[in-house]
């Protein structure tokens, strides 16, 4: 029969490892559910850029154009969907809803980038645009 000695060394490396999952878990299961407050709506041409930032949490449509393009968006439950579009493709209404910050629906003949973030402070990872 096999016989093995437990050593201060493997007492460690259980307590340790315990101790960062009892850490771990929670932060993982937090990060998981993170959803954004607000989204952000911004419209590109070929001279500027422009957006507009709304509430997530209140349900409510509404209609942006830019670029000779209307597009009807949704808000339901903290969701964010394009419910109709005047562009040829359709494949900005047939994105699934979005929910998480940095999650996105773009509409690329209209140029609408429709963004969940975090806050309305602007943290939409967006590079400069000189224009």
């Amino acid at each position: 029969m096999f016989k093995y000695k437990i050593t201060r060394g493997d007492i460690l490396v259980i307590i340790i490892t315990l101790l960062l999952a009892v850490v771990c878990i929670p932060l993982l299961l937090i990060a998981s559910k993170d959803t954004g407050k607000y989204f952000e709506i911004s419209y590109f041409s070929s001279d500027n850029v422009h957006y507009e930032t709304y509430r997530l949490d209140v349900d409510n449509s509404y209609t942006v154009s830019n670029n000779g393009y209307t597009l009807t968006v949704k808000v339901e439950n903290s969701t964010v969907y394009v419910e109709n579009s005047t562009c040829e493709d359709q494949i900005c209404v047939h994105t699934n809803p979005i929910t998480k910050p940095g999650t996105s629906i773009i509409c690329a003949p209209a140029g609408i980038e429709i963004k969940i973030i975090s806050d309305n402070k602007g943290d939409s990872d967006a590079d400069g645009v000189a224009g």
